[in-house]
């Protein structure tokens, strides 16, 4: 068992702080006296607070931020039995800020980072534990260290259990299969205390392989399938947005019959040089594959007439996520719209082109293809056929003028609503990247798994303790 390094937790919790803003917690602290309570009046409750998205504002009554099981047991049976509702938090990235919720306590799972191989037994194939709070890049790095890999998003900061039970689309999910069908099983802790294994709940394992952020309980630990690390050719490439019209007509009938290995996140985006059309590039390489390699990063080049940058190298999966990370790791505000699509269809080019981003506004595009859509009864996940889940982002500096940063998410709220007016959005999509506004259970995943998922709710949490849980199960009763 390996404890990675936990993000650093503040001092200075103060019992008069707590007494105070929230004295109803006092007996919770009397029980468990080393435990973390951050509220408004703590000096670090902002430090504390503060997720990927600096517009999310909310402000809970506490954040609570337990050391081990026993402590989080405690905290979340105390705050059930009060009716003090939850959110959980993680890595902090879901744009939308569901891990945060305003006047409720918000229970931080960050310092819950252990990680372990398990070899598995005659018959069996290894596999891996992580805790909720161990991050993409903590879990790549120590897999690194094996030899070994397993999908992931392409940040660095996410959480790994967050990714994998909402989903997750990343650089190798077409070549092994989305973050859901990785999971193996998982420990789960419902609000009444009671920590329940998948091995002994079948459907529930499908349940959180796609729909798992809480509707259930608070997930402890994922065990997940875990692969011998691969080389890898990854790296940018990047075109004038002059040139995009062509580049996604081009890469669009390359996308009709998409290698696994490929994992190409396209996006819009300055890298310095004004805004273009960045691919980031990612190809597992195995026995079998590597002069197709060399052929698909040949038509790859070939999408414009000017390539601006090519940064492509072999490397390994850990190396990859940490050379992005300066791109990805930082804080600012940001307004998220998502959508699904079938493809980079004419009609589609033609609203990006009508409305192009600027600056640091742009659209990101998470591929779905190779085995990431081979159909998995065992796994609520539901998307199953080529797509493109589109992340439209208005993104500016915490301290942009207002008026600017307004004309950015008015921008992606646009282009979004010009999409799906022109009759090219699907109806599935992509919870964790989705506003509310826009999520439909039944739409996502269908009326007999949301039906099948509601009765999970009702057996595990059924008072409803996390509130901005997702996929929000009310739809069907």
């Amino acid at each position: 068992m390996t404890q990675t390094t936990a993000p650093s937790i503040p001092a200075g919790v103060s019992v008069d702080d707590i007494q105070s803003d929230t004295p109803e917690l006092i007996p919770l602290l009397t029980t468990r006296p080393d435990l973390h309570i951050y509220t408004k009046s703590s000096p670090h409750f902002e430090d504390v607070r503060v997720t990927f998205n600096k517009e999310v504002t909310a402000i809970p009554r506490a954040i609570v931020r337990p050391n081990d099981e026993n402590e989080l047991v405690s905290t979340v049976t105390f705050c059930a039995k009060n009716e003090f509702p939850m959110s959980v938090r993680s890595g902090g990235h879901d744009p939308c800020g569901r891990g945060i919720i305003a006047d409720g306590i918000v229970i931080d799972l960050r310092a819950f980072t252990e990680i372990k191989v398990v070899d598995g037994n005659e018959n069996g194939s290894p596999y891996f534990i992580a805790g909720t709070g161990v991050t993409t890049g903590d879990l790549l790095r120590f897999l690194d260290e094996k030899n070994l890999v397993t999908p992931t998003g392409w940040c660095d900061e996410v959480s790994y259990t967050g990714w994998a039970a909402g989903g997750g689309y990343g650089s190798m999910t077409g070549y092994y299969g989305m973050g859901a069908d990785q999971i193996l099983g998982a420990r789960l802790l419902t609000p009444v205390g009671l920590i329940v294994d998948t091995d002994d709940d079948p459907e529930l394992l499908w349940a959180l392989r796609g729909a798992g952020l809480g509707n259930f309980g608070i997930i402890l630990e994922l065990r997940a399938k875990v692969y011998p690390r691969p080389q890898v050719l990854a790296g940018i490439l990047a075109y004038p947005l002059s040139e995009a019209a062509s580049v996604f007509e081009n890469f669009e009938k390359l996308c009709e019959d998409l290698p696994a290995a490929f994992s190409g996140e396209v996006l819009f985006s300055d890298l310095g040089a004004g805004t273009s059309v960045v691919f980031y590039y990612h190809w597992v390489y195995d026995d079998e594959n590597r002069d197709q390699g060399a052929a698909f990063l040949g038509k790859m080049k070939a999408l414009g007439n000017t390539l601006l940058l090519d940064t492509l190298a072999e490397s390994t999966p850990y190396d990859f996520v940490k050379m992005m990370a300066p791109n990805y790791r930082f804080r600012s505000s940001l307004k998220n719209q998502a959508v699904a699509v079938a493809n980079f269809s004419p009609k589609l080019i033609d609203v990006l082109l009508e409305h192009p981003p600027s600056g640091t506004i742009g659209v990101v595009f998470h591929h779905g293809h190779g085995k990431a859509i081979v159909p998995n009864p065992g796994a609520a996940f539901p998307i199953r056929k080529r797509h493109l889940i589109l992340g439209i982002t208005g993104r500016a500096a915490s301290d942009t003028d207002p008026e600017a940063k307004k004309a950015a998410y008015n921008w992606a709220a646009l282009v979004n609503r010009e999409i799906r007016e022109r009759g090219l959005a699907l109806e599935q999509g992509y919870w964790s990247f989705t506003p509310p506004e826009f999520c439909d259970a039944v739409g996502f995943f269908g009326e007999d798994s949301v039906r099948r998922m509601a009765k999970l709710k009702e057996r595990y949490n059924p008072g409803n303790a996390f509130p901005q849980a997702f996929p929000t199960l009310s739809e069907v009763q």
